[in-house]
């Protein structure tokens, strides 16, 4: 051990070439390898005494792994390896000392320090004390002050890393550690600062496609409870919906002219949630529409006429569906979890396709859940959950969600952006669209007067839209423009003519 004589007392012996041990007097001096200066004793240097040279009371101050070199009239020696261990810890003998590795710092109240303190303890001779069994405590402030999951922490090779220390109030404080009562140390002070108080989304959620990373991605900003951003928070944020979505799709039909066809939608919220919209999209297939008083007659809705006469306006295309109602509000009649539809057409409906009615019904709306979900139904009751970085851990000031996915079409989605310590916020509310199937020039957007070797006088604008027109926001794709011949249907250079700019 560090400071100990070295036991037992190295000794040499005196040999000649053909190993005989020789009484011979001869002068003898020990040393460290490679380490001068640092063996210590009465004697150095001592006279063989019949051919045996004694080197008593020899120490060490700093731990380390060392070789004794022995020297005398050109001829050497050399000992084995051995190690020299930290000196022991004993209060009120050789009690040693107590210091910061890492101050603590980065505070926030009520949360971990993001920079927790790490101390070291060594013996009397500066050695990290790798032996030493004992723990650090805090003494200062107390314990009704200081959280976390242990003040009072093990030493494991000379240190004592602390993990979740917190305060729960702000201001200037400093921490002082004590090993045995009597080895102390008292951090520098550092700044607990106000606590985390609210979210800020910076960044809302925009209309999305199914299967596809929203783009931009939600962003919160972490604010304490002086407004003011909560720069050494590391909180987790979580993303649950706070209002979810339902969607279902029945395709009734039936045989004959005349014939009503009907579906009924059960159960579409979950127990104890409150339904906010429903909607209801009903389409026709064209199967006999080409003549007089081939017609939809009535589409009901729990036995309530919501919709006359529909004339889907063609035949003979039997899976070529067309809309009657789309987007129609529901939401009163939809109230008791109970949805009923019929659809019932003229008479004179009575040829080409079989079955005579074909009908496309999609039921789909919004619900508040009794408590936040991580996942969206589809239509087989398959729990589809949000996929992407749903759980963001703050770094700093700001949190971006990148890469947030969410697996199932449906309108009127919220977000519950939340912690554990349940400070939350709510997005506005977003709709997930079915995958982008088509490009779009609005009509108040379409290129205008052009002269030849200038730019348009109006520049086209292209939307992305899903099969049902909407238009996707979240999609990241380049569009290539090139003239379009209407002369032969065909994207062309017409007469030579080139289309300049990006």
């Amino acid at each position: 051990k560090a400071g100990e004589f070295i036991p037992p007392p190295p000794q040499v012996f005196l040999y000649d070439v053909l190993n005989n041990s020789i009484p011979y007097n001869l002068s003898v001096s020990i040393s460290l390898l490679d380490h001068p200066g640092l063996l210590q004793g009465p004697s150095l240097e001592y006279g063989a005494n019949f051919g045996q040279a004694f080197f008593p009371y020899l120490t060490i101050a700093r731990a380390g792994t060392y070789n004794l070199a022995f020297a005398g009239d050109a001829i050497q020696a050399f000992s084995a390896s051995f190690v020299v261990i930290s000196a022991d810890i004993i209060p009120g003998v050789s009690e040693g000392g107590l210091e910061f590795a890492v101050q603590p710092g980065g505070a926030i109240a009520r949360e971990a320090f993001t920079l927790q303190p790490v101390l070291r303890l060594t013996d009397a001779f500066g050695n990290l004390a790798t032996t030493f069994s004992g723990s650090a405590s805090v003494i200062f402030p107390n314990a009704s002050t200081l959280t976390g999951s242990n003040t009072s922490l093990p030493f494991s090779g000379g240190v004592a890393a602390f993990t979740d220390l917190a305060f729960g109030d702000r201001g200037m404080w400093t921490l002082t550690f004590t090993v045995g009562s009597r080895i102390n140390a008292t951090s520098a002070p550092f700044a607990v600062h106000p606590r985390l108080a609210s979210l800020a989304i910076t960044q809302q959620p925009g209309n999305t496609s199914e299967l596809a990373c929203m783009n931009p991605p939600v962003q919160v900003l972490l604010l304490d409870e002086d407004g003011n951003p909560a720069e050494y928070s590391r909180q987790e944020v979580s993303v649950a919906y706070i209002e979810n979505s339902f969607r279902y799709s029945q395709f009734p039909s039936c045989g004959t002219g005349g014939c009503t066809a009907s579906e009924t939608f059960r159960f579409y919220i979950p127990e104890g949630a409150t339904l906010v919209g429903a909607f209801l999209d009903v389409q026709i297939a064209k199967t006999d529409f080409n003549d007089d008083n081939e017609q939809v007659d009535l589409i009901a809705v729990n036995g309530a006429p919501v919709l006359t006469f529909c004339n889907p306006d063609g035949a003979q295309q039997c899976d070529n569906y067309v809309p009657c109602l789309t987007e129609y509000d529901v939401t009163d009649l939809a109230l008791g979890n109970v949805l009923s539809v019929s659809v019932t057409i003229s008479a004179a409906v009575n040829e080409w396709c079989y079955p005579r009615l074909k009908a496309r019904v999609d039921f789909y709306g919004s619900y508040r859940p009794a408590a936040p979900e991580r996942f969206t139904l589809d239509q087989d009751g398959n729990q589809l959950a949000i996929q992407g970085e749903s759980a963001v851990v703050a770094t700093g000031r700001t949190l971006t969600f990148r890469n947030l996915v969410f697996p199932s079409q449906g309108v009127g989605y919220k977000l519950l952006l939340s912690t554990p310590q349940g400070i939350d916020a709510v997005t506005g509310t977003f709709n997930v669209l079915s995958i982008a199937s088509a490009l779009a020039v609005p009509d108040d957007e379409q290129p205008g007067l052009a002269i030849a070797g200038e730019a348009f006088g109006q520049q086209p604008s292209v939307e992305f839209r899903d099969s049902r027109g909407n238009v996707v926001t979240s999609i990241s794709s380049s569009v290539e423009a090139s003239i379009f011949d209407a002369r032969t249907d065909a994207g062309a250079a017409v007469g030579g003519v080139l289309l300049s700019g990006t």
